[in-house]
């Protein structure tokens, strides 16, 4: 896929997620699923995957070569769910774990938070897309994206889409709005 369509449906793509959650609860818990990946537990804690290996490896939960520890097995904190081809893939019990981490002092990340997350991951995306375009249509596609983006943020998100863009390394900052 050419980038600039590769922005126009990112774009699509995020507008419909970000109407789709609109018609959700917007209660502070995250959204419960009984089974979730390393890489799902992570995003809800707003930390990379291998930096949550460290911590369920830390608490004793994962054996030094990334297998869930006998501990992990025995408290019913983990199922092996292989994949199609037979590979191995763990999965973790949510509540479980949010009830682990946070005895440990973590907490989870509101569905504001999430959602900054998520604003801030596009934002990245679409400069990214903008700085490689060859053509104005692409251009033209990546500031799409990034308008739609800025549009749906309130003013109290603006800070912390600014938080997580630091949190990523990126440089971009998004100006206060104006009232």
């Amino acid at each position: 896929m050419r980038p600039a369509a590769t922005a126009i449906a990112a774009a699509g793509r995020f507008a419909d997620n970000y109407f789709q959650e609109q018609a959700v609860d917007e209660s502070t818990s995250p959204p419960q699923e009984t089974w979730i990946s390393q890489a799902r537990l992570a995003e809800l804690f707003g930390l990379p995957v291998p930096a949550m290996g460290t911590v369920l490896q830390n608490l004793g939960l994962k054996a030094p070569p990334g297998q869930p520890s006998a501990l992990a097995h025995e408290q019913q904190l983990c199922c092996l769910s292989p994949l199609a081809d037979g590979a191995p893939v763990y999965l973790w019990h949510q509540q479980k774990l949010l009830e682990l981490l946070a005895a440990q002092g973590l907490s989870p990340l509101t569905r504001q938070q999430m959602r900054c997350r998520e604003f801030a991951e596009g934002l990245i995306q679409a400069d990214r897309e903008f700085k490689s375009a060859t053509s104005p249509l692409e251009e033209k596609a990546a500031l799409l994206l990034r308008s739609v983006i800025y549009e749906q943020l309130g003013s109290t998100d603006i800070a912390l889409v600014n938080r997580f863009l630091g949190d990523f390394g990126s440089e971009l900052r998004l100006p206060p709005v104006e009232p």
